[in-house]
Order: C-alpha cells, then structure tokens, then sequence
C-alpha cells in the first residue's frame, strides 16, 4: 500500500505515514549553514575562555594581590615602628615581622642579628593574624625576586620610615611565557608592568 497525497497536502506530518520513497526528507543550505555558524560563535567563546586570556587575568589578579597585600604590610611596619618583610617561597609568600628579643628568651632558633649595629637584636616572627597570612596561590605561580641586597635574595623588607627594599618581582606561570613584573626603588610603592616574551 502506498501513499499518495496531493501536492497541495503534503506537510511533515502527513510524510511520517507515507513509505520513505514517497517522501523526501533532508535539510536545506541555509539551515546547514545557520548551524555552522551557531557551532563556530561557541567554539570562538570557549578557545577565547581557556586560552591566554585566562592566564592573562590569573597573573594580573596575583600581582595586584601581592601589591594591595605589600601596603598592608608597609601601613602595619609604620604603626608598629618595627620592620616587616614578604619572604617568597616556591609555594608562595608569608609576611614576617621583626620581634625584638627579651632578655629572658633562650630561644636561638629564630634569631638572628640585627638589621644594622644600632638597632637592637630580635626575630623573625609570622604573622598570622588579618590579611597578612602565609598565602599560597591555587595555582601553580612562579615569584621571581631580583634584588640588589647581598645578604637575603628571598626576601623584601618594609622598613618603618616608609621605604622598602629595592626589588623587582617577577610572577609568571610555569607553563606561559609571559609574565607581570612589579617593581620598587624603595621609596615608592610596588609598580606593575607587562612584559611580553
């Protein structure tokens, strides 16, 4: 039995009864190629979702991390009146600040010399408390320190009149080239720049 409908008649709906050589089913040109075009929009958002860009704002969020996180540190050294300094690991970095050592403590595993002859002997203690906790990235972040200072290559130090140590700090991820650099010539505030490689 087959089916025959009059031209005029002859919809989807009435096709589905019809014997498959009857009919003829298919899609068009401009359906095929709305639906390329459809494809190719999402494909461009998810290349430009996971692609440098992300990276690209990771890096930026981490170096204005580091530089909102350094004036805590500076405006907590001039309260304090005793130096605070960023220790960078490859885990991250923690903000330590100078102790001046009681005359009763025996404790000499801290300890260390002064910072220069005229200031009293003391530690380095962690702190733990507030903002200004150790902190280690989610992601994997590389923190270069380029400094001029002979006797500690790992850290930077924010003195109580306001000055720091001139550095340099690169932040990079392990596995994209370029990087953010911020920078300081010890009197001012850390500067952000963009190098390209």
């Amino acid at each position: 039995m087959t089916c025959k409908v009059p031209q005029a008649m002859e919809t989807k709906a009435e096709c589905r009864h019809c014997a498959k050589a009857d009919c003829e089913h298919g899609f068009t040109l401009i359906e095929i190629m709305v639906v390329m075009v459809i494809i190719g929009v999402m494909l461009t958002a998810v290349v430009s979702l996971r692609g440098g860009g992300q990276q690209h704002r990771y890096l930026q969020d981490e170096a204005a991390r580091l530089v909102i996180l350094a004036g805590l540190a500076r405006q907590q050294s001039i309260q304090a009146g005793m130096p605070v300094r960023i220790l960078f690991s490859s885990s991250g970095y923690r903000f330590e600040s100078w102790s001046i050592n009681d005359s009763d403590s025996d404790d000499d595993n801290n300890r260390t010399s002064s910072l220069s002859p005229e200031k009293p002997e003391g530690q380095w203690q962690s702190i733990d408390t507030g903002n200004l906790r150790a902190y280690q990235p989610e992601r994997q972040v590389l923190f270069t320190l380029i400094t001029d200072q002979s006797r500690d290559k790992r850290s930077i130090i924010l003195f109580p009149d306001g000055t720091s140590t001139a550095a340099r700090i690169q932040i990079r991820l392990p596995d994209w080239m370029p990087w953010i650099e911020l920078k300081t010539d010890g009197f001012s505030v850390l500067e952000q720049t963009q190098y390209e490689k």
